[in-house]
């Protein structure tokens, strides 16, 4: 089965709840694509799905062999997105993090690669409109006024991820 579904990165927990939904109904996840949940059928179990944001390669080892050391299957990867799964046993709630500030890492390195983008995507614009400007070249506003279209939502995703930030650092 195939559902198309969105779920910002600091609703990670709401996307982990459905997951585990869907389990509980017999569907599983077996592949994560833009907006898109691939799911298999089995038989309904109570499967506790985690998501942790790990973009560097470095020491991918160290990290699968920690999870699967800890009985924590992966089941994809998307974008820097890693998908884990484990059952859940006597309604057990299994977490791959042990405190706020652990868990409050993932939201930090979102927000450090977020803002590289925000500021990124602020620069090109304004040289594309010094460019224009310069120029009185169209094409080359367009492609200002389009950059400048995302910085709104960029803006937003920074935003959320600090509060979530501040929310963990609070417990």
């Amino acid at each position: 089965m195939i559902i198309h579904k969105i779920f910002w990165a600091w609703d990670d927990d709401k996307e982990e709840a459905w997951l585990r939904q869907m389990a509980q109904s017999g569907w599983h996840l077996a592949r994560v694509k833009l907006f898109t949940y691939i799911f298999v059928t089995g038989a309904a179990r109570d499967s506790v799905y985690r998501l942790d944001f790990m973009p560097d390669a470095g020491k991918k080892d160290e990290y699968f062999q920690l999870f699967q050391d800890a009985g924590w299957e992966h089941v994809d990867k998307f974008t820097g997105w890693e998908y884990w799964r484990k059952d859940a046993h006597a309604g057990e709630d299994p977490q791959i993090f042990t405190d706020p500030g652990s868990r409050s890492r993932k939201y930090r390195l979102l927000f450090r690669l977020e803002m590289v983008i925000l500021l990124l995507v602020a620069a090109d614009a304004l040289y594309l409109v010094s460019l224009s400007t310069r120029y009185g070249d169209n094409a080359i506003l367009v492609a200002a006024l389009i950059a400048l279209f995302f910085f709104p939502l960029l803006v937003l995703i920074c935003l959320r991820l600090w509060h979530r930030i501040r929310q963990l650092r609070s417990l």
